[in-house]
């Protein structure tokens, strides 16, 4: 973390003000001792009638096989904020991806009952640092009433429709801050773009094995 607070211009979304960069910086800066606050979210967009990428909705269709029930659950938007917008001309449909926002402490319930008070509190101690790369931590803010969690590996997608959208903009539970949403890119990054796997794909080597 140090190194990348070090050289984090190399790093920072260049289309960001000056002031809004040095904003930034200075909460990278304070992550490894403050961790995951509510400074990850932003009012400034609470009235916004577009879907953006790492916004929280409220009431979301999901369903999780084999089980074929549906349910309406809180959601973290993963789609690029672009390609959820309908004013966008397409030759072909396109669609919403989303994994659902589950909640901390009743996920912590669980895993005391099958695996123990400390193993439970390790995880969850791992989860609130945001060390597990497939997870997500989000602390309460906006209309997020609790903490949140959310698997990258749950998510599923539907049509992009011009109603789904406006329901959603109604729905919000919050929009990330530059700082949030860089913190989500980062680790929705390292969970689907593991760049060093240690795999030899021209010699089918492993090379974590040595």
């Amino acid at each position: 973390m140090i190194d990348l607070v070090d050289n984090i211009q190399l790093y920072l979304p260049q289309y960001l003000s000056a002031e809004s960069q040095k904003i930034m910086k200075e909460e990278l800066a304070r992550f490894p001792m403050d961790g995951t606050k509510d400074s990850v979210y932003t009012c400034a967009l609470d009235k916004a009638d577009y879907l953006l990428q790492g916004d929280g909705i409220k009431g979301m269709p999901y369903i999780k096989f084999p089980d074929t029930k549906i349910a309406d659950v809180p959601a973290l938007l993963l789609s690029n904020t672009c390609d959820m917008a309908t004013g966008n001309k397409r030759m072909y449909g396109s669609r919403i991806i989303y994994a659902p926002i589950l909640n901390l402490e009743k996920f912590e319930a669980k895993l005391k009952k099958e695996f123990g008070r400390d193993r439970a509190a390790s995880l969850v101690h791992d989860i609130r640092k945001q060390h597990i790369s497939q997870i997500l931590y989000l602390p309460k803010g906006g209309k997020l009433d609790y903490e949140g969690i959310v698997f990258f590996d749950h998510a599923i997608s539907i049509p992009l429709e011009k109603d789904i959208v406006y329901k959603s903009c109604e729905n919000k539970l919050f929009t990330f801050s530059d700082f949030g949403f860089y913190l989500f890119l980062l680790k929705l990054s390292i969970h689907f773009t593991r760049i060093q796997e240690r795999v030899d794909r021209s010699t089918g080597e492993d090379l974590g094995q040595k």
